[in-house]
């Protein structure tokens, strides 16, 4: 077959009709046929290439379904946690001068009242800080023998540090100053 040349038709600026030049009513019949079936077919073979390749890969793959726990949470309380344990170890060097909790601490402060332990408490900050974190009264001979017990200092102070308002920077007002301590109690806070 051969393929037919059209000319465009205007009279003065408006389009007549597409003329095939040479070519009879059957020939231009036979050629815009054959070239709508080509059309349909190239259509339908990319259609139907697509419509394969999903039912195939629907075919060949099984999903598998999986139960995950959700242990990323715990992981990063942990994290959170370690990272509270660093604060209140910087503070417990820094109070503690270099002093070990056997050594049982205790110093006239620079307000004439005694200063107790790794965290040096003072007899009314411990009384205050437990009530409000027990919601007990504590004797003034408690709060000695907390403030030299290590690990209870360590809970109480970490409870004022993380869970009140007065952070580090009230009560350890020199060694915030030196380690930055109420930023970095600010920073874990965000990350909760």
């Amino acid at each position: 077959m051969r393929k037919i040349n059209y000319a465009k038709v205007f009279f003065g600026e408006t389009r007549l009709k597409d003329i095939a030049v040479g070519a009879t009513k059957w020939e231009v019949f036979k050629y815009k046929t054959t070239r709508l079936i080509k059309r349909l077919l190239v259509a339908s073979f990319i259609l139907g290439a697509i419509v394969g390749a999903f039912k195939i890969g629907r075919t060949t793959t099984t999903p598998i379904f999986v139960q995950a726990e959700d242990k990323s949470s715990e992981m990063y309380q942990e994290k959170i946690e370690g990272l509270k344990d660093a604060v209140m170890s910087k503070l417990s060097q820094c109070e503690g001068g270099g002093y070990k909790e056997s050594d049982g601490i205790i110093i006239m402060d620079t307000n004439n009242k005694l200063s107790i332990g790794q965290f040096q408490w003072q007899v009314s900050s411990v009384q205050h800080y437990y009530k409000l974190m027990t919601g007990k009264d504590i004797s003034k001979k408690d709060a000695v023998i907390l403030a030299l017990n290590e690990t209870e200092a360590r809970k109480l102070a970490k409870y004022v540090a993380f869970e009140t308002k007065n952070k580090i920077g009230k009560d350890w007002v020199n060694c915030n100053k030196k380690h930055n301590l109420d930023i970095q109690v600010d920073m874990i806070k965000s990350m909760e």
